[in-house]
């Protein structure tokens, strides 16, 4: 089955230094989320970056013998925001279900049974939801039992949540078909405003979830990507 991935790299600290670039233990973040779809039969990744973004592209185009797939670099001019990067990545992919993810997030989430949950669902969206605790100002969703999302609403801090983990698949007919503005989000736009009239799935999964943007999340994946990416090399040898 012929799959295509969207990571989204967009995302920068104060001093507009991009997440999906920190290094964690000598080696960028990226190359984590790198390494963990080489467990799955992606055939092609498209890098959704800002134009210009010279430091990204070198270091993707400098290690291409470590990576067992294609890829492309999706480049907006300007910001204008995730489903507008989204919708311009979608340009170089020509798969009906797309996987999509952010550069910043990491979820250890076996994504070819998610893919094809996705497709047995036929869903508009499915969306990897990890059941977290202190989500203030993180979107989470509200599930009903066939695990259909009712709605979409801000966490509380303190309090446990199904918090969106940064990994879609989408129908890509189903989102191009709505007439969107030229600068939108995801999950304000798409997610929050369709919820009702769209199938949006949750598939819920305690895998390891990490946003290297939060804080104490850099330290915490130098001393947990050692034992989980170890683990996984020796599964696999």
């Amino acid at each position: 089955m012929h799959k295509d991935c969207i990571i989204l790299c967009h995302e920068t600290d104060s001093k507009g230094n991009l997440y999906c670039m920190k290094e964690v233990n000598g080696k960028p973040f990226i190359s984590y989320l790198s390494a963990y779809l080489r467990r799955f039969h992606i055939c092609k990744v498209i890098f959704s970056i800002s134009a210009h973004n010279e430091e990204f592209k070198s270091y993707i185009s400098s290690n291409r013998d470590t990576y067992s797939f294609a890829f492309d670099f999706a480049e907006q001019e300007k910001n204008l925001g995730s489903g507008h990067a989204v919708l311009q990545a979608l340009q170089y992919s020509d798969t009906p279900d797309v996987l999509i993810m952010n550069g910043h997030t990491f979820f250890d989430v076996n994504l070819d049974d998610f893919i094809a949950w996705q497709q047995s669902k036929m869903g508009d969206v499915t969306l990897a939801i990890a059941p977290k605790e202190s989500n203030e100002g993180k979107l989470t969703a509200t599930l009903n039992e066939e695990n259909f999302i009712t709605e979409f609403v801000a966490g509380e801090a303190g309090k446990s949540g199904l918090r969106l983990s940064g990994v879609y698949c989408m129908f890509r007919p189903s989102f191009l078909n709505i007439n969107f503005p030229m600068e939108f989000s995801i999950e304000e736009n798409y997610l929050k405003t369709h919820a009702k009239e769209r199938d949006f799935i949750g598939m819920i999964s305690e895998g390891y979830y990490l946003d290297i943007s939060e804080e104490g999340m850099l330290e915490k994946a130098t001393k947990d990507f050692p034992v989980i990416f170890e683990q996984e090399r020796q599964k696999n040898s």
